[in-house]
């Protein structure tokens, strides 16, 4: 069975095309955020839309620019782009500096023109040289992009690029109000150990106004998994449970019976964050440290002998919160 390649990716049982290096599903997720990045960027404006404010000048006190600088960045082909043979934005200690959009779009559009035109059809073919242009291109030739090397590289710059706009235009997404724990991937059949991942993914509200009724309200997680108010309520519990929990791991240790010893160590230089956790339970193979079967949620416990993976299945882990939460 061919899997996907993608580290962010929530399918891992999905279909994947011949020789392609994404499944279907996070093919769909480029192909929206391509259509989002040229939504937000049409709603991109150079001026700000509030008045400038008085700011400390060489000469004493004076209007601010009238211009939106981060617009002007995202807008601007000059300006560099980090990734792909470009190089920093910004200053030097700055972590995520803003991309071009020009420069992001247009050098892979480029570059995708360049590998699928033939030398005797560029007179009739020309490259693209409009933002339009290179999302157009890009959509056209998404199946071709997911079969190259390079495309795990390309989807992060689209999706650093996408979130950017979208912060800059003010559509930022909602702050997550809970964390999923739907199960990924086809049900098991009847009496088989059900080993598959829990999501993980971050829940967040949704609102849809609509002309003369009471809008609709909601919430789902970037998994597309939806959840009705009671679900909402017993998710938000039961994150409180797991932060209360982890924050004593000795306690925990003391209820599995083990010592941090026995646990996989966290290596050093590995940030654990959401990435990291997705990558191990669903690229890695590791057994639940309390039922030995496969672990389907990680922690990574702070322990007197330093950082340790703690491996779980999703019941020995609900049974696990919920047993340290008690007083």
């Amino acid at each position: 069975m061919t899997l996907c390649t993608s580290p962010s990716c929530r399918t891992p049982d999905a279909h994947v095309e011949v020789d392609s290096l994404l499944c279907v599903p996070c093919v769909d997720r480029l192909w929206q955020l391509l259509r989002w990045i040229e939504w937000h960027l049409a709603m991109l404006s150079p001026r700000r839309r509030v008045r400038p404010q008085m700011v400390a000048t060489a000469g004493g006190f004076g209007p601010s620019s009238p211009a939106n600088d981060d617009a002007l960045v995202l807008l601007d082909p000059r300006s560099a782009a980090r990734g792909v043979g470009r190089s920093l934005t910004g200053p030097e200690d700055d972590p995520n500096p803003l991309l071009s959009a020009p420069a992001v779009l247009g050098g892979w559009a480029e570059q995708v023109w360049e590998a699928r035109t033939p030398e005797s059809l560029r007179s009739l073919i020309p490259a693209p040289a409009t933002l339009r242009e290179a999302v157009s291109t890009l959509l056209l030739a998404l199946p071709w992009v997911a079969r190259q090397a390079w495309v795990l590289t390309f989807a992060d710059e689209v999706d650093q690029l996408a979130r950017q706009v979208r912060g800059v235009v003010g559509d930022a997404p909602d702050k997550p109000v809970a964390t999923c724990t739907r199960l990924v991937g086809a049900a098991p059949a009847p009496g088989a150990v059900d080993d598959r991942p829990v999501c993980g993914e971050d829940v967040t509200m949704w609102k849809h106004e609509r002309d003369g009724q009471a809008p609709l309200v909601g919430a789902r997680c970037g998994g597309g998994h939806t959840f009705t108010g009671f679900e909402l309520i017993d998710l938000a519990r039961k994150k409180h449970k797991e932060i209360t929990a982890m924050n004593n791991p000795a306690r925990l240790l003391e209820l599995l019976e083990i010592e941090a010893a026995e646990l996989w160590p966290v290596p050093d230089d590995t940030e654990v964050d959401a990435s990291a956790i997705h990558e191990r339970v669903y690229r890695e193979e590791h057994s639940c440290v309390r039922c030995g079967q496969r672990a389907q949620v990680a922690y990574a416990l702070q322990t007197g002998a330093g950082r340790r993976w703690l491996d779980l299945c999703a019941a020995d882990s609900e049974w696990l919160v919920d047993a340290a939460s008690r007083p």
